[in-house]
Order: C-alpha cells, then sequence, then structure tokens
C-alpha cells in the first residue's frame, strides 16, 4: 500500500507580507517535527515570554516553508506581527485544511479496535 501523502499546503494572501518594499503573497506551510516545535516555543519565549499567542506565531512562522520570496530565516513573530489579520486567517486555515487531510489518512490505518495498527 502507498503510504504517500502530501504534507504542504499552498496558498495566496490577500495583502501579503512586506519584506524590503514588497509585498509577498504566495506561501507554503507543512508540518514540524517534534524538535522543530519545541525549538520554535523556546524562541518566541526567549523574546516575548511565555504568552501563548506569541508562541503560536512562531509556530506558524516555522511552519512556513515559503512566504514569496523571503528567506526562511526571515519568517520571523515579528513579520507576521505586520501582516493583516485576514492573511493570518488564511495561513490557519491552510494548516488546518493539512491537519484535516492527515486526519484522514490516519484513520484510514486504523482498525476496528482502534489500534491504529491498519491492514496494508
Amino acid at each position: 500500500m502507498d503510504i504517500n501523502v502530501e504534507t504542504v499546503e499552498k496558498g495566496k494572501l490577500l495583502f501579503g507580507a512586506k519584506y524590503k518594499g514588497s509585498f509577498h503573497k504566495d506561501f507554503s506551510i507543512g508540518l514540524l517535527t517534534v524538535r522543530e516545535g519545541f525549538e520554535a516555543q523556546k524562541e518566541v519565549a526567549a523574546v516575548y515570554g511565555n504568552d501563548t499567542r506569541y508562541s503560536l506565531l512562531g509556530l506558524i512562522a516555522k511552519r512556513l516553508k515559503t512566504l514569496g520570496t523571503i528567506p526562511k530565516k526571515e519568517i520571523t513573530v515579528d513579520l507576521l506581527l505586520d501582516m493583516k489579520d485576514l492573511d493570518l486567517d488564511i495561513i490557519i486555515k491552510k494548516y488546518q485544511a493539512l491537519d484535516g487531510r492527515l486526519e484522514t489518512f490516519r484513520e484510514s490505518f486504523e482498525t476496528p479496535d482502534g489500534n491504529g495498527s491498519g491492514s496494508s
């Protein structure tokens, strides 16, 4: 059985993220490793404390694989803070769509007893 599933969602922002005088609208968002998630939270806590709103933005910044031609290391909480809230909503909805697709994929491998060991 082929267990390949797409782990990236792509989208386009309404307004875009401003970087070096240009607005960047095309984006892709994907999954993180557990380590990447912990590192993102640690980095955000060092600057903003343990505020969950900033932690969420830190995770989103890490999950963004691309945002126009902005270098990955420049996709930060500060960059996201200056975006329009409608654009942030678009990013979150794309991530939720990815999560929903993966949930459906996981369910296809679960056995009736909920083991998750499914048949091949």
